[in-house]
């Protein structure tokens, strides 16, 4: 069994034989500092660029941010707009007998979502050939599920 440690029954080492010498710690750090390698002469900057090297540090940070804005900006101007304006124009392509068709095919899984997507993208397409009452309305509207007891 290991006996406890207790502090009080070890003697102290002694002090320091000598002190240091006058001003050891004064002159440290610049003896720490001669033995350091001094850096190899700086490149000279390229020729044109030595107005980049005059400017403040904040000033070139923020400059090349800018330079990076602005490639990012032409970026997406050259590229044009997204891609769905094409896709809705590809969909305009389509004969409207062979949209209909399809969508009265009882293959097709069309949800209410995907008509509320294409109504709200062209809101007179179903006016041509959908003329609903407004009784009939009400009665399809009655007729959905409502799981949630938040819309009674």
């Amino acid at each position: 069994m290991n006996t406890p440690f207790r502090l009080d029954q070890h003697p102290r080492r002694p002090q320091p034989l000598t002190a240091p010498p006058a001003g050891y710690f004064d002159q440290l750090p610049t003896r720490i500092m001669a033995r350091v390698p001094r850096p190899a002469a700086e490149r000279p900057a390229a020729p044109g660029w030595e107005w980049w090297l005059a400017l403040p540090g904040a000033w070139r940070t923020s400059l090349a941010a800018s330079v990076l804005l602005m490639g990012f900006v032409a970026a997406f101007w050259l590229v044009g707009s997204p891609a769905a304006p094409t896709a809705v124009a590809s969909l305009d392509a389509v004969p409207k007998r062979e949209l209909v068709r399809y969508l009265l095919d009882s293959g097709a899984a069309v949800e209410t979502s995907d008509l509320a997507v294409l109504t709200a993208a062209h809101p007179a397409a179903t006016q041509h050939f959908l003329r609903p009452s407004a009784a009939e309305i009400d009665e399809m509207l009655d007729a959905q599920p409502i799981e949630e007891p938040q819309y009674f």
